[in-house]
């Protein structure tokens, strides 16, 4: 019986999701509920018509079963809408054949008591349920006013009619109660469904507020781990600027000078290096060769500062820019043991060459990595200079892994040999390094060490890759090689401490909202 109840209460709703639309879904088996109901009740009645011989009336009463149970139909086919609409004004107007049919006194339109509630059980609208009662009590005492003036075509007996008074008015509050006792266990229902909606709610809840409390847990212990690596990585930098020349060593030795240097993170892979090294104060400096390019002319000998030349006139300075591979944490590992390579090639071989000074430091630095079981490669790339001026001439010596060396003047009539000019009116020219990096590679060359005269007004600029690698612009492109040449002609009548702020600006600005690529280095020395 059970199992019959339930087929007929969720009759239409197959495939039906409750979740999207729970109102239609309750309203359509309460409707397919409040039908079968009222088909039983009447058909629990037609036994009594059977015995008063009242056939009219049985066949009358089946024919409005029939039409009755269409509401089931069409809730079958899905036409939830239709079959709500077609219940409610099939209750209110299935009376009115009965007034042409029973005389007055039979009670038959108690039924309207009962289907007054319709408006209240379908309509979500308080106005359409107010208008669905007035409708119903409209039509109630109509029917009571129009027994009044209709001869019924049937005639009952006065006995008759009030035995079948009686049963409407009682059939009338059974439907009532019937509907009232179907909501109360609905209610009863939906709070057993809320209350353990409800309980899972709060478990699920408490189970959110265990994992929200462990979550603050593993935070705190994320952001205090963050705290201590931050800390460390903040007391590397102190160590890692300690092995950074001071500025006031760069500015005691290189008097026109800047150093741009922007590190990716607190922490950073590239470095820049100074040292200072003896040289024979007699020794006899050969004089390269240099090509003219604009005209012949005679070179102009370098006439620096006489408190430039007292410091280096017995000696010279070394100077580098280097990258090594990576940045932050892994590239400031790197940069220390590549930065204590040079140093000893200087301080314990005594080497001044620059050629040299980095065939000598890929020897430590791949001496110091093969300690490792695991195969190392890492290393760096390096433009490294060595600058000497005395009152008869001015020379700088470079090599490069990887890294080259850019000269910029204006004024220069010619540059020198195996070198590469660029600019409009050649203002500045190129000398390229060795195509190899300080590390562990294949088939490793020695480093050319590049002699250069040097004249007045020469602006030397070593680098490492970071400045011209930055994703930036418009169209979110490189920087390139070619745009910082151009830039560094532009501004090069500016003084150096000057050119030093116009390229930060015009980092930033490339660089906009997007990330920083790299760590930035860039040397300028003024002659």
């Amino acid at each position: 019986m059970k199992n019959i109840w339930n087929k007929i209460s969720f009759i239409g709703l197959d495939g039906f999701k409750q979740n999207e639309a729970i109102y239609s879904y309750r309203e359509t088996i309460l409707l397919n509920r409040i039908t079968a109901v009222i088909v039983l009740v009447v058909l629990v009645y037609l036994p009594i018509e059977v015995i008063f011989n009242s056939w009219e009336l049985v066949g009358f009463i089946l024919i409005e079963l029939v039409i009755l149970s269409l509401t089931l139909v069409w809730n079958k086919l899905k036409w939830f809408q239709f079959a709500k609409h077609y219940f409610l004004v099939l209750t209110l107007f299935i009376l009115i054949p009965m007034v042409l049919l029973i005389p007055k006194g039979a009670g038959n339109e108690y039924f309207l008591i009962p289907a007054s509630i319709g408006g209240v059980l379908f309509y979500k609208e308080k106005w359409k349920s107010i208008l669905f009662f007035i409708i119903t009590i409209i039509l109630f005492f109509s029917l009571i006013h129009l027994r009044e003036f209709v001869e019924p075509l049937l005639v009952v007996p006065e006995e008759k009619l009030n035995f079948f008074n009686k049963i409407f008015i009682a059939m009338s509050f059974i439907m009532v109660f019937i509907i009232i006792w179907y909501f109360k266990l609905s209610n009863e229902e939906y709070e057993k469904l809320i209350q353990l909606k409800n309980k899972q709610l709060n478990e699920i809840n408490e189970e959110v507020t265990q994992q929200k409390d462990e979550i603050n847990k593993q935070n705190k212990i994320v952001q205090e781990k963050n705290k201590e690596i931050t800390d460390s990585i903040i007391y590397a930098k102190r160590i890692q600027n300690a092995i950074l020349p001071p500025d006031k060593r760069i500015r005691e030795h290189l008097l026109d000078s800047f150093i741009l240097y922007i590190p990716k993170d607190i922490i950073a892979g590239d470095f820049y290096w100074m040292e200072s090294i003896s040289v024979i104060a007699n020794e006899e400096q050969p004089v390269p060769k240099s090509r003219k390019v604009k005209q012949s002319a005679n070179n102009e000998k370098i006439a620096s500062s006489e408190s430039l030349r007292s410091q280096n006139r017995k000696g010279a300075i070394l100077f580098a820019a280097a990258d090594c591979t990576g940045h932050g944490v892994p590239g400031a590992m790197v940069s220390v043991v590549c930065n204590n390579a040079l140093n000893r090639c200087v301080r314990e071989y005594g080497i001044t060459e620059p050629g040299k000074i980095l065939d000598k430091t890929r020897e430590i630095v791949v001496q110091e990595f093969e300690k490792s079981d695991e195969d190392v490669k890492d290393g760096m790339d390096i433009a490294l200079c060595s600058l000497q001026l005395s009152e008869s001439y001015s020379t700088l010596k470079y090599a490069g892994a990887n890294n080259p060396l850019w000269i910029i003047n204006p004024n220069r009539k010619s540059w020198p040999e195996n070198s590469l000019p660029f600019g409009e009116g050649w203002d500045g020219t190129e000398i390229k390094a060795t195509k190899q990096p300080i590390g562990k590679i294949d088939n490793p060359t020695p480093f050319t060490t590049h002699n250069i005269e040097l004249q007045k007004g020469d602006t030397i600029y070593i680098f490492t890759d970071g400045f011209q690698d930055q994703f930036g612009g418009e169209k979110g492109k490189k920087y390139r090689p070619l745009q910082l040449k151009e830039k560094l002609l532009a501004i090069q009548n500016e003084p150096l401490d000057v050119q030093k702020t116009i390229l930060e600006k015009e980092f930033e600005n490339w660089k906009g909202d997007l990330e920083q690529v790299d760590d930035v280095c860039i040397i300028g020395v003024r002659i």
